[in-house]
């Protein structure tokens, strides 16, 4: 008997290092053993010879490794919160190009400061999908840590998304000092607003390199993408506080950009917190 569950404890080793599988997949995939080796016992095999077929049946741990990293492929590509930041991505441009086409029709509006106006949301925007996938990373982390198939696609995700934030932002700013050039006469004068928008570009910029040249630090981007809703945040609220400057259209925002600011840093802290903090909690007071 120690001879089998020296056997075991050697697979299971052999295996969590080949096929890089977590303690719960390791549990699972051990009972399996244990239930075939019971099996072939009750049909009259000794347990070594029960223990030898058993491990034929379910595979070497380089197959199992094999087979394990593309279910953890396609699941990373099918996770729930990348799909959803992509819908709601493409849901808010057609609604910024609906607003666009509706302010032309009424007369309410230019092409140029529409597209302006549309460039800028969607750039914002798409930077704080990104700080919401750093929500849902981190409060999955607090369960179980993401498997690194998980993590590569977020990362994957978190460059496509911010690239495009750079992009929109970029392209806004730029019609913003067109227009600006055309009916105040200036390019660029530092209101709060564009201040807020060069900000904004620098951030993604930064997020997009860190991204690019630590791939597999995709924790510390997430604490990082934080910070990016932050600074969007007071970008597009911090101008009203101030009441000065041409895009300070008066409206309360103060109690807002508090209640994101806070929200942001208690998540902030759950982020710093060790992963499945939550589920060995929830164990323990069992």
């Amino acid at each position: 008997m120690r001879d089998i569950e020296r056997r075991i404890a050697e697979w299971r080793r052999t295996l969590a290092e080949n096929a890089g599988c977590t303690d719960d997949v390791l549990d699972e995939l051990e009972s399996h053993l244990r239930d075939e080796v019971d099996r072939l016992v009750q049909a009259g095999e000794s347990e070594g010879r029960a223990l030898d077929l058993a491990l034929a049946r379910l595979g070497t741990p380089k197959a199992l490794g094999a087979e394990f990293a593309k279910l953890e492929r396609d699941r990373a590509a099918t996770w729930l919160p990348v799909r959803l930041a992509h819908a709601l991505l493409l849901a808010l441009a057609a609604a910024l190009v609906g607003y666009c086409v509706a302010r032309l029709q009424d007369g309410r509006s230019s092409v140029l400061l529409a597209s302006h106006v549309v460039a800028v949301t969607l750039g914002y925007g798409a930077t704080l999908l990104v700080g919401g996938l750093a929500f849902c990373y981190v409060a999955a982390r607090a369960f179980n840590a993401p498997r690194p198939a998980q993590l590569e696609a977020l990362t994957r995700a978190v460059l496509v998304m911010t690239g495009l934030a750079l992009a929109a932002t970029l392209l806004g700013v730029l019609l913003g000092g067109v227009w600006a050039r055309d009916h105040l006469g200036r390019l660029w004068g530092w209101d709060p607003k564009e201040t807020g928008g060069a900000i904004v570009l620098a951030w993604d910029a930064i997020m997009i390199l860190f991204c690019w040249r630590r791939p597999s630090h995709t924790h510390a981007a997430m604490l990082l993408a934080f910070a990016g809703n932050a600074i969007v945040a007071t970008a597009w609220l911090g101008p009203n506080l101030l009441a000065d400057g041409l895009h300070a259209y008066g409206a309360p925002g103060q109690t807002l950009l508090g209640f994101v600011l806070l929200a942001h840093a208690a998540m902030l802290a759950l982020g710093l917190a060790p992963a499945g903090w939550l589920r060995r909690a929830a164990i323990s007071g069992r």
